[in-house]
Formats: C-alpha cells, structure tokens, sequence
C-alpha cells in the first residue's frame, strides 16, 4: 500500500473523491429533495405535507443502513444487552431528542423556506455551548462565545419575517425546538459515551439505538395526528404512485447517504470535513435563498453575509484551538448531525 493511499484511509485517492463528489450531491440532493416533496402544493411543492410518516420511513433507511455497515465491518458492531439494561433510560432520551430534532426540521419544511431552515439549524452551537457549561462543566474563550453571537444576530437579520409565505411562525418555531433538540441530543451521547470502551457505546451503535426506537415515535405521533394518520391514507390512495415514489426516494437517498458518510470519515481529515462542511453550507442556503425562496431584501442578504464570515471564522476558531482536556481547558463545540448530516457523525461537523 502506498504512502499516498495511506492519506486517503487506505482506499486511494480516486475512491475518495468519489466519495466527497457523492457526499456532496447526495446531501445537496437530499435537502432540496425533502424540502420539495413536503411543501405544499400551492406552494410549489408536491404536497406529501406529513413530516412524521416520512421521517419513520428515512429511519427505517438509516437502521437498515447501520446493519449493512455491521454486516461489512462486524468489529464495529458493539451492541449488547448489559449496555441497554444499564443505559436504557438516557438511550430512549437520546431518540426522544433525534425524533424531535428530524421530526420538527421536517415539519418544518412545510411551513418556511429551505434556507430559512438551515440558517436557523445552523446557529446550534450557541445552545450547545449553553448546555455544555452547566451539564460538562465546559469553559469557552470569550472569542469564541462573540463568533457565536455575531453567528445569530446575523442569522436573526437573513430571516424575512415580513414574508409568511416562507417565514411562517410555526415553521419558525418547528426549527428552534429542532435545532434546541439537535443541540441537546449531542451533549446526551457525550455522557453516554464517556465510558465507550467499556459500555460498547460508540457513535454508530447510538445511531442503532437511536433509528429503533424513532421509527416505533415517529409512527405513533402520526397515528395521533389527524393530518398525518387520514391524510397520508388519502394522498396515498390519490395518488399512489407520487406518493410511495417519494418516499422510495428520500429512504433510498438516505440510505446511501448514510454509506457514503461512514466512508467520509474514514478517507477525509478532520480539516477537509470543515472545509466541505461550509462549502456545503454556502451552496445550500444560496441556492434555496435565490432560486426557491426568492429572498432579495438588502438586509436579509446582508443578514446571510454575516452569517456565513461568522460561520466560517467559527469553523476556523474551534479547528485551531481544540483544547486536549475537556474540563479544564476551552474547547469547541461540535455541531451535532441531523437527518442532513448523515448516519454517522461527520468529523469537525449540523
């Protein structure tokens, strides 16, 4: 094996290419796909307008997702009984977190543009940071805490507020808890995962626990929903064919979405994983804020400006100065993965 392959995790650079070319059309796909296919038909979209139903069916995708990578590396597969008896109550939290955080994200979608979504998603680690302190006793630099600040003014100003038909306050108020859940739901793992080695708990085995357990929530909060549990029945019936071939797309989507992540972190460094974090985020929110949400206003553009240079010197601070102690010492915060991030957690990355 070459030194060259060596960079690339032993795979070679022409497959980690392919690799980052396929992370990146796929998550790219995967959103806009999501966002089309929730939002209504007057609206736009195509009008499969039940984010619970849908989300049980990508969850059912990524837990046949992590059995295929255990199947492929079996040395990965740590589950036991000894850990769920043990850890069960924090295991149910952490999916009750993961159905809230992709369950309102999706809902979402319904009701505010796809930029608006990832702009308000993408202010996590302020709440992260806030969670950390109190739960981990973490410290962080002043610097670091002012990045996030201007992180979320600009965040606040990118918002259109005056415009209901991409802004409305449901939608709005679906993304804070979902980005509050996504902000929770890392801080949850750390302390599962304190012990890793002994309690077998990895990041991939939590994805495990979490996908079961939110395919059973996902499906009994849509059974509870008149929209979703009538709804979905009659879209279905109308329209059968539109219908399940949405959802055959977005689960396949999601599917491979979650291989390719797992070879992502393993022919990527931690630094190209910022790099294509932000460039990922650049694209996807100026894209859905010109050509799908139409946003013009010079202070919501000036708004996105902001927010971005925030987002990057926030990506370049915690990179440069990740601290070795995780009590003592200031440290970064990461930016917890949600259904657009993947199946397994990606380095230095929402």
């Amino acid at each position: 094996m070459s030194g060259e392959d060596d960079n690339y995790g032993g795979f070679g650079l022409p497959f980690a290419v392919l690799v980052i070319a396929g992370w990146a059309s796929i998550n790219l796909a995967l959103n806009f796909f999501n966002s089309y296919a929730l939002r209504p038909e007057e609206k736009g979209g195509l009008g499969f307008s039940f984010p619970f139903i849908y989300s049980g069916c990508h969850q059912i995708a990524s837990f046949i997702g992590v059995n295929v990578i255990f199947k492929v590396k079996p040395n990965l597969n740590t589950l036991s009984r000894a850990q769920w008896k043990a850890k069960w109550p924090a295991l149910l939290g952490l999916s009750v977190m993961m159905v809230l955080n992709i369950g309102c994200n999706n809902a979402s979608l319904v009701y505010v543009g796809l930029s608006i979504n990832q702009i308000i998603k993408s202010i996590t680690p302020l709440p992260t940071m806030i969670l950390s302190y109190f739960s981990e006793n973490k410290r962080y630099s002043w610097t670091l805490v002012g990045i996030v600040l201007v992180q979320v003014i600009g965040a606040i100003v990118a918002v259109p507020w005056h415009e209901q038909t991409q802004a409305q306050t449901i939608g709005i108020a679906l993304c804070f808890v979902s980005m509050l859940a996504a902000a929770t739901k890392p801080v949850v793992a750390g302390v599962l995962m304190k012990d890793m080695r002994e309690s077998g708990l990895t990041p991939l085995v939590l994805v495990w626990y979490d996908s079961i357990f939110s395919i059973g929530w996902f499906f009994l909060i849509a059974l509870c929903l008149p929209n979703e549990r009538v709804g979905a029945v009659a879209f279905l019936h109308e329209k059968t064919q539109l219908g399940w071939g949405l959802i055959l797309i977005g689960s396949s989507m999601a599917f491979v979405y979650n291989i390719v992540v797992f070879y992502l972190t393993k022919v990527t460094s931690a630094l190209t994983n910022v790099v294509l974090a932000n460039v990922k985020q650049v694209i996807l929110i100026v894209v859905a804020a010109i050509f799908v949400d139409h946003i013009s206003r010079w202070w919501n553009v000036m708004g996105i400006v902001i927010f971005f240079l925030a987002s990057f010197a926030y990506s370049y601070y915690t990179f440069t100065n990740k601290a070795p102690s995780r009590t003592a010492s200031r440290t970064s915060v990461t930016k917890p993965s949600d259904e657009s991030t993947g199946l397994v957690k990606e380095k230095s990355h929402a």
